[in-house]
């Protein structure tokens, strides 16, 4: 079955990334899926399965996070996702790690992800829109979104120059 996904005027979407075809993750931004996600109380509560991305603001609003087995018992709720926002992580890009600023059981409360939470996101991201909140935290800046680029055997060599300069910035 096709996901439906909420758009506004402008034709913005809040949906899981793996289901936007058009974008990826951005370059200079780290990809966190698969990573282990922590609890300030350093249990292991889940791993990150998706990113539900805004393609309005080109950044990711939440973290579906895979819960642990523990994590869905402690919370009574069998659901295996949970929408964490990122305002709430931090990034170990050394340790592959994601840690989230709240102990386990606040995490393991957190609400799950259902198809129909991409339709509310998507009201929460205009909503926020329309009432000027632009702020983005650090976490967030590492987790921006572009559109993806088709190559053709003439961008090729282009391509390759941008990337190797890219790298030696980031190197600086």
């Amino acid at each position: 079955m096709a996901a439906r996904h909420e758009r506004d005027d402008n034709d913005a979407t809040v949906a899981p990334l793996s289901r936007l075809d058009e974008y990826e993750v951005a370059d200079g931004s780290t990809d966190v899926r698969g990573w282990t996600v922590i609890a300030t109380d350093d249990r292991p509560v889940g791993r990150v399965d998706d990113l539900i991305v805004d393609t309005g603001r080109m950044d990711t609003r939440f973290l579906l996070v895979e819960l642990t087995a523990d994590a869905r018992e402690s919370s009574g709720d069998d659901a295996a996702s949970a929408l964490v926002p990122v305002e709430r992580v931090g990034i170990n890009r050394h340790g592959r790690q994601v840690r989230v600023e709240l102990p386990s059981a606040m995490v393991a409360a957190l609400p799950r992800y259902r198809e129909r939470d991409a339709d509310r996101a998507a009201a929460a991201a205009r909503r926020e829109q329309r009432e000027g909140d632009r702020s983005v935290t650090r976490s967030a800046e590492n987790l921006r979104i572009g559109r993806r680029r088709t190559v053709t055997g003439e961008d090729v060599d282009r391509l390759d120059e941008d990337e190797r300069r890219a790298r030696r910035q980031r190197e600086i």
